[in-house]
């Protein structure tokens, strides 16, 4: 792995720790009594200075009672956002008609998932015929909804390892209103966020973009699973990746 991916990659598990941690709204201290990983550790994924090990995150994630798959889930993200906020201002921005582009690529991906993938599996992995949940995907839940915005505020603060008070400092927004939104106690507007993205530098569209996937991770750490058909899922994924890489071109 070249010096530049393994700093992507120490950061993306640093942004996953504390986001781990902010499910429950803890410490360090406290995920380090739950864990059993030593606080001064938990500090330093946080400030991207080590990168923890595989079951060392597997041991994060069920202190705060999430599967370790749908934590994995969310890591393409957490890379993507940080190649955004890590590339030069004057190359952020994308064409216009990007989000037309970003729901085709979602869509072929979903269509060869369903047409490719789905059969090879079924017929070397039988067990997996019948897996794939029936339905809709039910309505977001407001509450799930600002939970994911608070996530993507903390995220947006902890791409600067900043304070909160550096953050209002550097937004223009209040400190207790910060507070209240990582808390999930209100929910921030859309010229909010707006506001904190660039003020993190990061391109709105990008940040934007990660909130599927933080709802779906808040979901699955209060133990309700994510009723979307796997090729779907694949889909939603790959126009979402793709919306943020193109954001911070």
């Amino acid at each position: 792995m070249r010096p530049a991916d393994e700093d992507e990659e120490r950061a993306a598990l640093g942004l996953l720790t504390v986001l781990l941690r902010s499910l429950w709204h803890w410490s360090q201290e406290e995920l380090a009594a739950a864990s059993g990983v030593q606080r001064s550790q938990i500090s330093l994924y946080e400030l991207w200075k080590t990168a923890p090990s595989e079951p060392t995150l597997q041991r994060l994630a069920a202190a705060v009672w999430l599967p370790w798959g749908d934590a994995l889930q969310v890591l393409p993200a957490l890379r993507a956002l940080v190649r955004s906020a890590a590339r030069p201002a004057s190359r952020r921005g994308a064409p216009a008609g990007d989000r037309d582009v970003a729901a085709a690529v979602g869509r072929a991906a979903a269509d060869a998932c369903r047409e490719r993938v789905l059969p090879f599996l079924r017929e070397h992995l039988p067990i997996l015929t019948g897996y794939e949940p029936a339905g809709p995907e039910p309505p977001p839940e407001r509450s799930f909804d600002r939970a994911a915005l608070g996530l993507l505020v903390v995220l947006l603060r902890s791409l600067r390892h900043w304070t909160q008070e550096e953050l209002a400092c550097a937004s223009g927004i209040q400190r207790t209103q910060i507070s209240a939104y990582e808390l999930w106690k209100r929910a921030p507007r859309r010229r909010t966020l707006e506001r904190l993205a660039a003020a993190a530098r990061v391109p709105p569209d990008a940040a934007l973009a990660v909130l599927p996937f933080l709802r779906d991770l808040v979901r699955a750490s209060r133990g309700q699973s994510v009723q979307i058909p796997l090729a779907d899922r694949i889909g939603r994924m790959a126009e979402t990746l793709f919306r943020v890489e193109m954001a911070g071109r």
